[in-house]
Order: structure tokens, then sequence, then C-alpha cells
């Protein structure tokens, strides 16, 4: 509240990311006069979404968080929309932002392709033909070669009578990889830090009489 003489007054109203208003007010003797003013937004919002979620979002080239992305506040004008990953090809999409107006992109970009080839063996080494599964999806049955996302994780050869072999997958792009699946093996190969042993039965742990073991490496017990 300020007191004025009475008189014309050119009154302006300023704040951070909105529209300035300007009036004339006219202030009278013996009145109050008030002035509440609800200030334009000088910017637009953004909404960005994408199958699969999950996605970096770049806005005119700088990072926005990962999909999905809601009220993202947007000076007015053109901007650049884009989603990054590794296992993607470029997605995006220009578009002009409008003062107070709410905007929405969905994105889809398309995954980056790879190959495996994969064979079948059962226990006696005889090709067997076995489902082929890339991250519990079906792609076909071995023996043959598939084409799947480049960031696939997961690989299962499944045999009815010889059960399942997996495999991590590590792919690149536009390259094949191939894999022979040992049904009956228990499994695809070991990983790094682990081996792979035969069934049976055998001792494990460190006896307290060895040089250099650990408590909680003991006591020695048997395992099957």
């Amino acid at each position: 509240t300020r007191v004025l003489p009475v008189g014309s007054y050119q009154l302006k109203m300023r704040k951070a990311r909105r529209v300035d208003r300007a009036e004339r007010v006219t202030v009278k003797a013996g009145r109050k006069a008030g002035v509440s003013w609800d200030l334009e937004p000088d910017f637009g919002v953004l909404s960005v979404r994408s199958e699969p979620p999950g996605l970096q979002v770049l806005v005119d080239g700088k990072e926005q968080g990962k999909t999905p992305v809601e009220g993202l506040e947007l000076s007015v004008g053109p901007h650049r929309v884009e989603l990054s990953d590794r296992c993607f090809h470029a997605s995006g999409e220009e578009l002009v932002i409008k003062r107070g107006a709410t905007r929405t992109v969905d994105l889809r970009p398309k995954a980056r392709k790879a190959g495996v080839e994969v064979r079948a063996k059962d226990p006696k080494g005889e090709d067997v033909a076995a489902q082929v599964l890339v991250d519990g999806r079906k792609v076909g049955d071995a023996p043959g070669t598939f084409t799947v996302p480049m960031c696939s994780a997961k690989l299962e050869v499944r045999h009815k009578k010889h059960g399942t072999w997996t495999s991590v997958l590590k792919l690149r792009e536009k390259k094949t990889t191939k894999f022979t699946a040992k049904l009956g093996s228990g499994g695809g190969p070991a990983g790094k830090g682990f081996v792979r042993i035969a069934p049976g039965t055998f001792t494990m742990g460190s006896p307290s009489s060895e040089s250099g073991s650990y408590d909680w490496e003991g006591p020695t017990h048997r395992v099957t």
C-alpha cells in the first residue's frame, strides 16, 4: 500500500517470466484505488513422452531428464526436442512454443538392430530343434538367424526334453553373434568371476587350519 497525491499515474507491473502490464490509474480525493492483476505467462509448457519410456530428453541440446517429462516451462519461440539413447536411433521434433500454451510431444524411436545366429545341441552333441526367446519373447526356432534389438539382454533356448539354456547378450549394431546352446548343460557361459562345474557333491569352504583363511570362509560343508 502506498499513499499518493490526487492525480493520474502510469502504473506498471513486472515479474520474471511474465508479460509486463501497464495502465493509467486515477487517484481521487477520499477514495482508495486498488489494482489486482494476473500477469500473463511469457512461456509455454511442454511435456515429452516416449515409447518405451525412460529415454533421455534434450531440448535445444540441453538434458531435461528422462521420459516422461511433464510441465517443462520453455520460452516463446522455436525449439528442438530430441531423444538420446544408445539403444535407439535419433528421434526428434521441431516445434514452436506459444505464450501460455501447453504442448505434448510423443516420440517412438526405432531400436537399433543386431543379429543372433543360434544352434541347439542335445547332451550327445547332436543338433536339435528348439525354441529361441530374446528377453522373454519368442523370435523363432533354432537353428536360425534372427534380427533383434541391439540392447537385448537375455537369450534363452528351450527344449521340452533337454531343458533351457540361457546366455547374457552383448550385441553390436548390424553385427551377427553366433551362439551354440548346449542343452542339458545347465546354462550358457559362466559370468565374469564364476567357474562352471560339473554336477556332483563337493566340499565347500576353508578349514580354520588353512593359512590365510578368513572366519567367513568356514566352516567346511558338503554341497551337492
